[in-house]
């Protein structure tokens, strides 16, 4: 099938799990015959480049990519209050980027138009005008008004108003898509369960992100990392509750451990403190290699949906990971055996001590861990999963 995926953010350079969620939905789709096209929103906050590692794939796609400022603008934000639309939503429209897809559509075929995320559906109406015969299916990163009534009720007594405006309107305008697009894939099972409440007539189903296993170096000291990035609130909030609420009894449990954290725009968001064993690496060059280098991966995350890519990632790598429920919801993998599930600080605590303790468990549960990848998400089998859902809607 000829496949047009339209994308929020460049899908590469793949500098976060947005990006490599779009970028291994390409392969998978490229892997299973489809031809597929991509047409981009290049954005301050994620800048486009073709590159060595890049330039196969531009060509292969015939990528376009256009910038559109979605910086947060405060008179804009102040207006917005007055016009009862989704900020987090318009922010993403612009009419030069419309006149690039309706080119685009007048000028080619396609069977399918994927929107890689919801905020990629403020052209949904252009694609039906200009498209007509094109299924459009929405692949939903996250349910993304649900992460927005998370942070409401976490936020301070004068931030929560303002943020539960904006989840109200963006759960208005999100369960509108739902019910207008031809179908939805959800990355995580559990999303498209929600989903499947929200628009029970809707064709929905859920394909992970596809992560293959490649060769890599299981000798790795039983030091504690994180990285992700920290202009996306939910990682911010998590990793400074693990500093204030974990760190301090890790420190008494096992003084000898490092905490080694690194991730975009961490600078600009995350305040170094200086704290015994501690140490701030900043946006890193290379993820896989930074997490090869380092034990133990922790994710202390309270707020999200959808998967977390860079779990999947040090998975594969045969990384040990502790993460909260909410953290490895929609990896279908055991507890215990393939991902250490901790919720609280007490339990944080303990699973840092055991694996520092035992560095065979360490091991055992880093092999499972990339053996539950090989055998689960690799590109083959999830590009076929693309292919009957397209099949699927087009009947």
């Amino acid at each position: 099938m000829r496949i047009l995926q339209l994308c929020h953010k460049p899908p590469t350079p793949a500098v976060d799990g947005g990006c490599i969620a779009m970028l291994a939905a390409t392969k998978a789709m490229i892997n299973a015959g489809h031809q597929v096209k991509i047409l981009a929103m290049e954005t301050h906050k994620h800048p486009f480049s073709i590159n060595p590692g890049n330039k196969a794939l531009v060509a292969q796609t015939n990528m376009e990519v256009f910038f559109v400022n979605t910086a947060i603008k405060p008179l804009h934000a102040f207006l917005n209050l007055f016009s009862g639309e989704s900020y987090n939503i318009s922010r993403f429209y612009h009419q030069d980027f419309e006149k690039h897809l309706i080119k685009t559509l007048q000028g080619q075929s396609f069977d399918v138009v994927q929107l890689e995320s919801l905020f990629a559906a403020p052209y949904l109406d252009a694609i039906r005008k200009y498209s007509p015969h094109s299924k459009i299916i929405l692949r939903a990163h996250n349910v993304e008004h649900i992460i927005w009534e998370i942070m409401a009720s976490k936020a301070v007594f004068f931030k929560a108003p303002y943020l539960n405006l904006l989840a109200s309107r963006l759960k208005k305008y999100e369960l509108a898509v739902f019910q207008k697009v031809d179908g939805i894939i959800a990355i995580s099972a559990d999303d498209a369960k929600k989903i499947q409440n929200f628009a029970p007539g809707a064709a929905v189903t859920s394909i992970p992100v596809n992560v293959d296993v490649l060769q890599h170096n299981h000798k790795s000291n039983g030091d504690i990392f994180y990285i992700g990035a920290f202009d996306w609130y939910p990682n911010l909030y998590g990793v400074n509750w693990f500093l204030k609420e974990v760190w301090p009894n890790v420190k008494q449990e096992a003084p000898e451990i490092s905490f080694n954290i690194a991730g975009r725009k961490m600078e600009a968001n995350l305040k170094p403190v200086p704290i015994n064993n501690v140490i701030y690496h900043g946006e890193v060059a290379d993820s896989r290699s930074f997490m090869e280098h380092h034990g133990i991966m922790v994710v202390p995350l309270f707020a999200g949906s959808g998967i977390r890519i860079k779990i999947l990632e040090a998975m594969a790598l045969g990384k040990a990971v502790i993460s909260t429920s909410l953290g490895a919801e929609g990896i279908a993998c055991k507890p215990g055996k393939e991902i250490i599930i901790a919720n609280t600080a007490t339990e944080f605590i303990e699973a840092i001590a055991k694996c520092s303790k035992n560095p065979g468990f360490i091991a055992d549960i880093g092999q499972n861990a990339s053996n539950f990848v090989k055998d689960n998400l690799s590109t083959e089998k999830l590009g076929d999963n693309f292919s009957r859902f397209f099949k699927s809607i087009q009947d």
